[in-house]
């Protein structure tokens, strides 16, 4: 019989525990804490960084300040753009000139996907962790969501079971028929500011696009 390594032990008791406390108030801990820092953030304006790789290559570069209207809502005003601009002549410019205009509206249309996941609304993601599936992943505790705003779809919450910390979203999505993958590592705001997606990135297998969105000089209002 298989018996279970003093490690696995020891990482298995705090994730009991966790779990416990996940099914008798299910969500409300993170909800309400996801709610909170929110409104923190909502507090800031900060640049946004987007890049657009087309086969491991720079192909657009954005530059983007962010601030938040009343109602919580995302308003980004463009500040620069590299890339993507259209060639005068050359041998086959017409095909380059539209093959890089589809790369730029793809690349568009997948950051406005991720933008619907994060970061997440407090309240959906209160009902959604109500029926996540818990999992441990590389140290960290998974709270796995299906179908969080799109049949098929897997949200993943990566918590660090010690301090009961977000760490790390994880998505699996679809855009049209194309599979979609994001990792997007989470930062915190100095003198216990809120916490922010610093490092997102995107995976477009299919169209051999990447999208890295960095985000950074944050100043509050």
């Amino acid at each position: 019989m298989r018996t279970a390594s003093p490690s696995s032990f020891w990482f298995s008791l705090p994730i009991v525990i966790f779990a416990s406390h996940l099914s008798a108030q299910p969500g409300q801990g993170f909800g309400a804490a996801m709610a909170a820092n929110a409104k923190l953030l909502h507090q800031y304006t900060y640049k946004q960084k987007t890049e657009i790789l087309y086969k491991g290559e720079g192909k657009i570069t954005r530059i983007a300040q962010v601030r938040f209207t009343p109602d919580g809502k995302r308003d980004a005003a463009v500040l620069s753009q590299t890339g993507g601009e259209e060639q005068a002549t050359g041998l086959g410019h017409r095909i380059v000139n539209k093959k890089r205009e589809e790369l730029r509206e793809y690349g568009e249309r997948v950051t406005a996907l991720v933008e619907m996941y994060l970061p997440p609304d407090p309240e959906k993601l209160r009902t959604a962790l109500a029926t996540a599936e818990l999992d441990a992943s590389g140290g960290l505790m998974s709270l796995v969501m299906k179908n969080y705003l799109k049949p098929g779809d897997s949200f993943s919450v990566l918590v660090d079971p010690a301090n009961r910390k977000i760490e790390k979203f994880e998505l699996k999505t679809l855009l049209d028929k194309d599979p979609i993958t994001v990792t997007s590592d989470m930062k915190a705001l100095p003198n216990g500011g809120p916490t922010y997606p610093g490092v997102t990135k995107v995976k477009a297998p299919a169209k051999a696009l990447e999208i890295d969105i960095t985000q950074y000089d944050f100043m509050k209002l």
